[in-house]
């Protein structure tokens, strides 16, 4: 299990790594995923069903990137999506380097 998981390239990150640990009489996978595109979306559904792996958390987070001077209509637009409990501006700025 432990090598599938980490094999996951779009879950292992420097910053954010992939792990699978002893936690109760189970194990625990977890990691944070980013840059997830529709294929990576569908490969980790198929690692899931692969493993058995079963939901226990109930908590999500996700940044949803946005176009420039649209942040509000989105939150606005994601605020009336069923299921969402929380949505809000996160005030992100990407910078540059000299």
């Amino acid at each position: 299990m432990k090598n599938i998981v980490m094999s996951k390239a779009y879950g292992n990150t420097p910053e954010w790594p992939m792990f699978v640990r002893a936690q109760g009489t189970g194990l625990q996978v977890g990691g944070r995923f980013l840059a997830m595109p529709l294929s990576a979306q569908q490969d980790w559904l198929a690692t899931v069903r692969q493993l058995r792996l079963q939901e226990v958390s109930i908590t999500k987070s996700c940044t949803v990137q946005v176009p420039v001077g649209e942040e509000l209509a989105y939150v606005a637009r994601l605020q009336a999506t069923p299921g969402l409990a929380f949505v809000q501006p996160n005030h992100y700025v990407q910078i540059t380097l000299h």
